[in-house]
């Protein structure tokens, strides 16, 4: 169905506020929940797109079989699939910048899809569950209505989120589905997981607890970091050698549901920022992003500034 034939005023209650999403895509849904997870290796050609990132490859890309993010609980996967070029752009969305990152991947698709077989655009959303804070439903609300009031013709042809996306374990409600892989030549989308989170997944993990901004990560056949310039006496170096606890009740969104290397990752991210507390010296120097080729021996080389 096209978001644009359903613009309506929406209110607080999800469901009632979206009947023919809801409706009409309950069956899309089910078949991706029904999908056996994957686990997908770095040595798979894999693009990992990370939190507040965004990433759009082609059928053509060299060296990038799949593209895809995991680790989502309250945060949203969106994904935007173009059926005439092939195209695919996602984005692991966590409540910044909405707005934005959806438009970008709107342009970025159509950007990267001009020119070729003519086609629609297909939007597949999956994340969030009914936690008790209800910040899966307010971001579903966000990525909804930005949908609904965009300019381009979208089609929404799966919707997986909040509680199409929810289980209850021991009284506790979790997400069905924590992460999603696309085969880029095949267009196939499944539930995955990924070994490898790289190339530098801790900085790039730093940088969003610095920086309230989304980016694009992969341009003209290159993985792009950075530049990123941050204080050394930033708050969250305070948890780096604090309990385990402590660190995943107040640096997450949902404590309960993180998977069981949560506190490691977090770890491991804030002590990027205290090894390196001039990061345009050390990491970026003279301000030059890190960019990352893939190349055919399925590694990310790091480019010599």
């Amino acid at each position: 169905m096209s978001l644009d034939s359903t613009r309506r005023d929406l209110s607080n209650d999800i469901f009632l506020e979206m009947p023919l999403f809801v409706n009409g895509q309950q069956i899309a849904s089910e078949k991706l929940r029904s999908l056996p997870s994957k686990e997908i290796r770095q040595d798979g050609n894999v693009l990992y797109v990370g939190q507040r990132e965004f990433a759009a490859v082609s059928p053509d890309t060299e060296n990038i079989d799949f593209i895809g993010t995991d680790d989502a609980t309250t945060c949203h996967i969106f994904i935007i699939k173009h059926t005439g070029s092939g195209v695919v752009c996602l984005g692991h969305l966590d409540g910044c910048q909405t707005k934005k990152m959806i438009c970008d991947m709107v342009k970025r698709t159509k950007k990267l899809s001009h020119g070729g077989p003519d086609g629609r655009m297909e939007v597949i959303l999956v994340g969030g569950f009914l936690d008790d804070r209800a910040l899966s439903k307010q971001l579903t609300l966000e990525v909804i209505r930005t949908l609904i009031n965009i300019n381009d013709s979208l089609y929404l042809t799966v919707a997986c989120f909040s509680d199409m996306n929810d289980m209850v374990r021991d009284g506790v409600h979790f997400p069905i589905i924590y992460g999603i892989a696309v085969e880029i030549k095949t267009g196939e989308l499944f539930p995955a997981t990924f070994n490898d989170k790289g190339p530098d997944a801790n900085i790039r993990s730093a940088a969003t607890f610095v920086f309230n901004e989304v980016r694009e990560i992969f341009t003209d056949g290159f993985l792009r970091i950075g530049p990123f310039d941050w204080s050394p006496n930033h708050a969250i170096i305070q948890y780096v050698n604090a309990p385990d606890s402590v660190i995943r009740q107040h640096l997450s969104t949902s404590p309960e549901q993180e998977p069981p290397y949560f506190e490691q990752h977090i770890r491991q991210s804030i002590t990027v920022l205290l090894d390196h507390p001039q990061p345009l010296l050390t990491l970026f120097p003279n301000g030059h992003p890190r960019l990352y080729y893939r190349n055919s021996t399925k590694n990310w080389t790091l480019l010599d500034n």
